[in-house]
């Protein structure tokens, strides 16, 4: 087997229709991988004219990344180690020093306590990549940015009306929809000069959760790029038009994704992601859209994480999925890069710790 360039069409066309395709596959998150100064492949394999796998893998400064793919049938064992076999092979062939692997495969489904409720034979898949040599990054309860290992997902399958989404949450986040929902509307973005506001409300709470942000230019070529299937909403005061919050979500093939958002902390009063969150499901609603994926969490199951039981509040299930596997093909030119990471890693802090200061001064 070896792996062959793409080409867009031929990508597009076979990851949009394949029960593993997902947003961190998607031919318009590589253009914006790209414009942001990755180098980007669309790689896969044919059997003869026809695609039967696809896989969009960044490379920076010779390192490799797959997030959430390769798009294949993780169940044909064969298959998916001639394939990963070749995918070594290619990562040699293009100079790289180290390959992390995420497969969209889950390992569970579990309710808002942390209970099981369908479980997922994976070790199979894991002895497999530790016998072609890979490191396995271990069933940890973090969330990690390259790609989720817990994903909180909400089913309205079966809902016929807003009336039924409400009688699946829980009763405090009715009570604040009623009691807010008269003083908060909120808007669909129709053009892209309208960012501003948005940007705004997610990079105050970027900053306050230590997360680094993103220009306004990000998030124009995300407009640009994803069209009709990126949609910004924003909460605002009905009285003076300020804005409350702020939320970006993606429409796939197979789900909807809730991505990013932002609060303003002069508001929090007002609990505009409640209605935010309200306005996304509603919009899953109105266009047949099933699966309503309110993104990453940690797998900590505790009363303390926060994240989690405020999602909760809205009937959602937990996804747990597989994790990472790492591929060093250059251990000397990894070892290099730990440590030039490490002093760069100290720089970074003292920048935004510097912008922490700021914003609080401006406060």
């Amino acid at each position: 087997m070896k792996l062959v360039e793409l080409t867009e069409s031929e990508y597009r066309k076979f990851e949009s229709k394949h029960q593993f395709g997902n947003l961190m596959q998607e031919l318009e998150r590589a253009k914006l991988r790209e414009w942001m100064g990755w180098k980007v492949y669309l790689i896969g394999t044919k059997d003869g004219k026809n695609v039967n796998s696809s896989c969009l893998m960044l490379v920076r400064q010779r390192y490799a990344m797959i997030q959430m793919g390769p798009v294949l049938d993780w169940t044909d064992r064969g298959f998916v180690e001639k394939w990963l076999k070749a995918l070594l092979d290619f990562c040699e062939e293009k100079d790289i020093i180290s390959v992390e692997v995420y497969p969209y495969v889950l390992m569970s489904i579990r309710d808002k306590h942390g209970e099981v409720l369908e479980k997922f034979d994976v070790l199979k898949l894991k002895k497999l990549f530790e016998k072609l040599g890979f490191k396995y990054g271990g069933e940890t309860v973090e969330v990690q940015p390259k790609a989720m290992r817990w994903m909180s997902i909400k089913d309205i399958s079966g809902m016929k009306n807003m009336d039924e989404v409400w009688a699946s949450y829980k009763h405090t986040m009715r009570t604040q929809i009623r009691r807010h929902g008269p003083e908060v509307r909120v808007d669909e973005l129709k053009d892209v000069s309208e960012l501003k506001d948005v940007i705004s409300m997610i990079g105050e709470s970027n900053l306050r959760n230590k997360v680094n942000d993103r220009n306004l230019d990000y998030y124009e070529k995300i407009y640009e790029l994803f069209g009709k299937n990126v949609i910004f909403h924003i909460a605002r005061k009905r009285d003076d038009n300020a804005p409350v919050a702020a939320h970006m979500f993606f429409i796939t093939d197979h789900e909807a994704v809730s991505y990013a958002a932002g609060i303003s902390e002069k508001y929090k009063s007002y609990n505009g992601m409640t209605l935010l969150n309200n306005a996304f499901f509603e919009y899953c609603l109105n266009h047949s859209i099933t699966r309503c994926n309110m993104y990453g969490v940690s797998g900590d199951f505790s009363s303390e994480n926060r994240l989690l039981s405020y999602k909760s509040q809205f009937g959602i299930k937990v996804e747990e999925y597989i994790g990472g596997f790492t591929y060093i093909l250059d251990e000397k030119a990894v070892a290099k890069n730990e440590r030039k990471q490490k002093v760069l890693g100290a720089l970074r802090k003292v920048k935004y710790g510097g912008k922490r200061i700021v914003n609080k001064i401006r406060k």
